[in-house]
């Protein structure tokens, strides 16, 4: 019988805001976000093998935009 592992509400939202960021940057389109999803969830679950998309932001964090006009990135 195989132990089943479920994603925290935390793993799920780096991993949904992750590929997000992957169609929107044109690393993947839709349906290949769909099928990572699909194969890194049933990873997680069945195998509990974790990935870096559920584990932080792969995408670098915006720094000094107090100035909505401008942007930076560290």
């Amino acid at each position: 019988m195989v132990s089943l592992y479920f994603f925290t509400l935390q793993q799920n939202h780096f991993l949904s805001l992750n590929l997000l960021n992957d169609i929107v940057t044109g690393k993947r389109d839709v349906q290949g976000a769909k099928a990572f999803y699909a194969q890194t969830a049933e990873q997680f679950t069945k195998y509990h093998i974790t990935s870096p998309y559920t584990e932080g932001f792969l995408f670098p964090m915006q720094y000094n935009t107090a100035d909505l006009g401008v942007t930076y990135f560290k």
